[in-house]
């Protein structure tokens, strides 16, 4: 039997931040073969993904994110500036995924992002969460756009619509979770 885990996030995301700690805290690629992707819209439309797109949902988004960061037992600090040019991120993250360190540099730069307040555009801040993933700093792809595509590609696939959302593929049966805290019962699955 062949099985595989999708896990899509973005760097945008506290709760991709989330997802992302309890993969790498499960040693989770130890278990199944994962791979990583970017979701930047989802599956079915060519909206961007903005869950602060409503004052209300924004309203629940500063309290329920430092109160879920917390039970995490991690530091919260929302980044300043909150969007950037994410491109510089994306090329890392690629040359960390084919150097086969792609959860541990996502979940360093999503910590970088979410615990310091940093900008995951700056150099400076890629480099170090390199390091911290055990690759060179200053590590990265020319073709990120391409492979950008290709993780639209595979979203549109999966069905994923939203963040950190996780799909774990048995002989192309497919089971997913969406949600940090359904990464929990996922990480669980794997484990048994």
């Amino acid at each position: 039997m062949s099985t595989e885990l999708r896990v899509y996030f973005h760097f945008r995301s506290p709760y991709s931040r989330l997802g992302l700690y309890k993969l790498l805290k499960a040693d989770i690629e130890d278990a199944v073969p994962t791979r990583l992707h970017i979701l930047t819209k989802a599956a079915g439309t060519d909206d961007p993904i903005n869950p602060g797109s409503t004052p209300a949902r924004r309203a629940y988004l500063m309290q329920d994110v430092p109160r879920a960061t917390m039970e995490a037992g991690l530091p919260i600090s929302f980044p300043r500036p909150f969007d950037m040019d994410y491109m510089p991120a994306y090329s890392a993250f690629y040359a960390a995924r084919e150097a086969g360190a792609g959860l541990a540099f996502a979940t360093a730069l999503s910590n970088s992002r979410w615990s310091d307040g940093s900008d995951v555009s700056d150099q400076a801040v890629i480099d170090e969460a390199l390091s911290q993933a055990g690759l060179q700093p200053g590590l990265s792809v020319d073709d990120a756009g391409a492979q950008l595509a290709a993780d639209t590609a595979m979203l549109e696939k999966d069905g994923a619509f939203g963040v950190p959302f996780a799909v774990l593929d048995a002989d192309g049966r497919l089971e997913k979770f969406w949600g940090q805290d359904r990464f929990d019962l996922l990480i669980r699955k794997i484990k048994s």
